[in-house]
């Protein structure tokens, strides 16, 4: 999960309510690692690109995680 917030602490009732609201419908979602963005509006230029390398970092860390998961589920729910 990733969200982004202008609050310092970038989403995480947010998170916490959608994983619940997921678990009511039984759906398979990915827990962790989990992204928060807080002060969204200063981690981003002009053109809307994403800036922070600490963020950059986590989202490189779930985007692997995210691949791993999917191959995962796949073998268990062929």
């Amino acid at each position: 999960m990733i969200s982004a917030s202008p609050g310092p602490i970038g989403g995480a009732r947010v998170q916490a309510e959608f994983r619940r609201s997921m678990a009511v419908v039984n759906a398979l979602v990915m827990i962790q690692p989990e992204v928060f963005i807080a002060h969204a509006p200063t981690k981003f230029d002009d053109s809307g690109r994403f800036t922070d390398e600490t963020g950059r970092d986590f989202l490189s860390k779930l985007l692997v995680a995210f691949e791993d998961w999917v191959r995962r589920v796949k073998a268990a729910y062929p």
